[in-house]
């Protein structure tokens, strides 16, 4: 495994995933109004929303951009796995905050609130990952390490 395809991974997957539990909750909203969706459809808007738009890109990849900023430029396996727990651990943040898809919609026509949750998401993935990055430094797992 090169050591760009973990930060990547972890950019690409993570945008999925965000885009999976918006499309479920605006698939609950459209139910919600009496417009189901086929879930073959929420499939393919969960792949096709990231690259829709340069926002909604730039939206579904921002919460955890500084984590696999800090990942690309770790220095040493034992600074790679404190800044993958802390990307999990705010993947759960994440996920607590997108779940139940009923809670993104108050069944009205105003539609989800994902345009307004993202951007939090994204101030608070960068504070996270910058966080975990300095508490690793704190801990010396940022000296140099000459085993890649």
């Amino acid at each position: 495994m090169t050591r760009a395809a973990l930060p990547i991974g972890l950019l690409l997957g993570s945008a999925l995933t965000l885009s999976l539990l918006l499309q479920l909750g605006e698939q609950g909203w459209r139910q919600c109004l009496g417009q189901a969706s086929e879930v073959s459809r929420l499939m393919a808007d969960t792949a096709l929303t990231p690259v829709s738009s340069l926002m909604a890109a730039g939206l579904l990849l921002g919460p955890f951009a500084g984590f696999a900023l800090f990942l690309a430029l770790a220095r040493n396996p034992r600074q790679r796995k404190v800044l993958l727990a802390g990307a999990a651990l705010f993947g759960l943040f994440c996920a607590w905050a997108l779940l139940p898809p009923a809670s993104q919609h108050d069944c009205d026509r105003k539609g989800t609130h994902g345009a307004f949750v993202l951007p939090v998401l994204i101030v608070a993935g960068w504070i996270a990952a910058l966080f975990t990055n300095k508490i690793t430094c704190l801990w010396g797992a940022c000296a140099h390490d000459p085993t890649p």
